[in-house]
């Protein structure tokens, strides 16, 4: 059945304010990940400063071993020495395997942090795609268009993720997608889509869904080449 004008205006409206609830949910879901990613760096970087500290220790009983050896000529003073040099050996071990313990997890925990990043880029990236729908619905292009620097793909590409990883393979692919992802949403408000008959403004949207995949795909690359980067590939 054919829907009324009516019917077509309050349906449309509640399409709209539905995908607005689903905006703010997945607005404050992101948010509250960024936050956890925030403090899995901050342990991160306790991890790594932890092992540094180990290494001034090893260097003290490392020469500690040495002036053991050298001393102690007496049976007594020689097996004193005999006992503290296995404790002290037994430490130096011991704290070397926990600094490489601590440099593993450390490394686990930025792998980890990345591959939330990533998670979190493309879900961001689904919730600008819906905004843009619903700005197409109500006619408000002011509310979603936005300089390609200033929407969160793009604060992030021209900021933290070009600060490391733009000498990575993927990530001018990336960069390319997102420009081609602004081109053709800027098309759904520079043409006249009242004028236009139903199949053209299919093809403009199924265009804008082409590039957002590409785009999440070019996420997918880059998030696998950064994972390249640690030396332990953690799931």
């Amino acid at each position: 059945m054919m829907l009324s004008s009516e019917q077509t205006s309050v349906m449309i409206a509640h399409m709209r304010n539905s995908l607005m609830s689903k905006a703010a949910h997945v607005r404050y879901t992101a948010e509250k990940c960024f936050n956890l990613r925030e403090h899995m760096l901050c342990s991160a970087g306790q991890c790594r400063e932890h092992a540094g500290q180990l290494s001034p220790l090893q260097n003290k009983q490392y020469s500690l071993m040495g002036n053991i050896l050298r001393d102690g000529e007496d049976k007594k003073e020689k097996a004193q020495g005999n006992r503290l040099l296995t404790l002290v050996q037994e430490q130096y071990r011991m704290s070397g395997l926990i600094e490489l313990q601590l440099g593993s997890v450390a490394s686990g925990l930025m792998r980890s942090a990345d591959a939330l990043l990533f998670s979190l880029l493309k879900a961001q990236h689904y919730q600008w795609r819906d905004r843009l729908y619903m700005a197409v619905l109500a006619g408000e292009a002011a509310d979603v268009m936005s300089k390609e620097t200033e929407c969160p793909l793009g604060h992030w590409l021209h900021g933290e993720g070009a600060l490391r990883f733009k000498g990575l393979p993927g990530y001018r692919e990336l960069n390319d997608c997102h420009h081609e992802m602004h081109t053709v949403a800027e098309a759904l408000f520079t043409r006249l889509l009242a004028a236009m008959p139903a199949t053209g403004l299919e093809q403009l949207l199924q265009g804008v869904e082409d590039v957002s995949q590409r785009l999440i795909v070019a996420l997918e690359c880059l998030d696998n080449r950064v994972a390249l980067l640690y030396p332990e590939n953690v799931g």
